[in-house]
């Protein structure tokens, strides 16, 4: 094909002429930054971009029996959530100019800075270290999609802000095109959103960033495409700030219920989870701050011998009272049915309490000015078996809630109140191995919604059961009588939204010390 151009007229110095000079132009095109997904991805950095499948009617939701866009929210709402940071437009998008006056809508990338590269007390040996790996897609503008891109020997350069590294630091637009593009159709059922219909290229060319210092305010990396002496801004990848990297402290408690049995199964390398592949995207440091171990039988077997030796005290008395009623309510080694769920939640988390005084926050765990998150591992088993279908439903857990304040309660009759999150979780069994299951419980103590909740409990609502998203639940509704079907990314829900790191740095129990 052939290229663009523009011809100007010069004037030489008698004036008595016009040359006529032919300069080729730059395509019209976007460079987005991309990180893999699925298998490839495992949550050891944060990243978040506006998926097209958000914005646009591009999956077949199955409660809507129609190809929906999956925000079901404003999306001017959403899309601001990227083009803005704690309420303020970010000025670089201004760089890029779009021919259909669609704003360029930059993805989100949160990483520790390097101990490789700074001394600072926030800099990682662990998280980060080598930087991180991403990949690059090229969309053209849907005003300049009559013909793909080819070789014209425009160069793409990567400009960073201070305390940021990227490798390579420029690459040739040739590398990036090189297979045959994909055509993209898109249209939307939101208000004010175009259709378009353009040219894709997905690249697995890898570009590595690294965080070499802090920085207190969002730093970027901008994308220059150059043609001979022709400069333009083509992408942007904005970098939340590392300057601040709170803390998450997490006590890990075995509730057991077998006799001579201390520890109730757990996820697998929940501490290396914890601190690596979960809530470090939000540049967050979890880190668990102690294990104990409340076995129920083997006290009822202690203080029940002190009965007959005549050695108990009314102390010990008193609570041996406590552990036959919890025992009465919810058997050893029997199912207790979901509709019980929450009451078996409160009532653990009380015992708990009753026994373990020198672990629990004065005040309790819930209150309010506790930093410290309280996550039960327990052998109960939550379920029932539908008598009509067969289908046997499990609680994996369950986070709790804080009780209002009176003041709060009055407030709240007069307007609608979100839920308020308290400070533990409770893993049942067949949950308590399960890692996704440990951080969402995790991610809801923290303060943070199910994807698919609606004001005033989330400012932003999904379809359920279609993005990666750790506050995402790993099936899909269907109409009643239907066969069920699962999330596509049922096995790889790790990722959190830009949005959800704010909420999680803002809650109470986040430690600033």
């Amino acid at each position: 094909m052939t290229n663009r151009s523009t011809t100007t007229g010069t004037t030489t110095n008698s004036g008595d002429r016009t040359v006529r000079q032919k300069i080729t132009s730059l395509r019209h095109f976007y460079v987005h930054f991309r990180r893999p997904e699925k298998a490839g991805y495992s949550g050891s950095f944060g990243f978040d971009w506006l998926r097209d499948e958000y914005v646009y009617d591009e999956i077949r939701v199955r409660v809507a029996k129609a190809k929906k866009a999956l925000y079901k929210g404003n999306i001017q709402n959403l899309i601001k959530e990227y083009t803005h940071f704690k309420g303020q437009k970010i000025s670089h998008i201004n760089e890029i100019k779009t021919l259909n006056a669609e704003p360029y809508i930059p993805a989100w990338l949160a990483i520790f800075p390097s101990t490789k590269h700074t001394k600072h007390n926030n800099a990682s040996s662990k998280i980060n270290t080598d930087g991180v790996k991403l990949y690059l897609q090229i969309d053209q503008d849907d005003k300049d999609s009559a013909k793909v891109l080819t070789d014209d020997g425009t160069e793409l350069i990567f400009e960073c802000s201070t305390g940021l590294k990227i490798s390579p630091e420029k690459i040739n637009l040739a590398k990036l095109i090189e297979k045959s593009p994909t055509k993209k159709n898109l249209s939307s059922s939101h208000q004010g959103v175009s259709s378009k219909s353009f040219y894709r290229h997905l690249t697995k060319t890898a570009i590595t960033i690294t965080a070499t210092d802090v920085y207190s305010e969002p730093a970027y990396i901008k994308v220059i495409a150059r043609k001979n002496n022709l400069k333009k801004t083509v992408g942007l990848l904005m970098v939340y700030p590392n300057a601040i990297i709170p803390k998450a402290d997490i006590r890990i408690v075995h509730f057991s219920t077998r006799a001579g049995v201390r520890e109730v199964p757990t996820p697998p390398a929940y501490q290396d989870y914890l601190k690596k592949r979960s809530f470090n995207q939000a540049l967050v440091r979890a880190e668990i701050k102690g294990i104990s171990f409340f076995n129920l039988v083997d006290y009822l077997n202690e203080y029940n011998a002190k009965v007959v030796k005549g050695t108990i005290t009314s102390e010990e008395r008193r609570k041996l009272g406590k552990i036959k009623v919890f025992i009465t309510k919810y058997p050893i080694g029997q199912t207790v049915p979901r509709s019980k769920g929450g009451e078996l939640k409160k009532d653990i988390i009380a015992l708990y309490e009753e026994f373990s005084q020198k672990y629990v926050p004065k005040g309790g765990i819930e209150n309010p000015n506790s930093k410290i998150t309280f996550v039960i591992f327990t052998d109960y088993l939550v379920q029932n078996t539908d008598p009509a279908t067969s289908i046997t439903y499990t609680t994996l857990g369950s986070a709790a809630t804080r009780e209002r304040g009176m003041f709060e309660s009055l407030a709240c009759l007069v307007a609608d109140c979100p839920i308020i999150w308290g400070n533990a979780v409770v893993l049942f069994n067949q949950g308590n191995t399960d890692l996704s299951t440990f951080a969402h419980e995790i991610g809801h103590s923290l303060s943070l919604p199910h994807t698919f909740e609606t004001p005033p409990n989330s400012n932003h609502t999904f379809y359920q059961g279609y993005t990666d998203n750790l506050m995402d639940y790993s099936y899909v509704p269907v109409p009643k009588g239907e066969r069920g079907e699962s999330n596509k990314f049922a096995k790889y829900m790790w990722s959190l939204f830009k949005w959800q790191w704010e909420i999680l740095r803002k809650d109470s129990s986040i430690s600033y010390k």
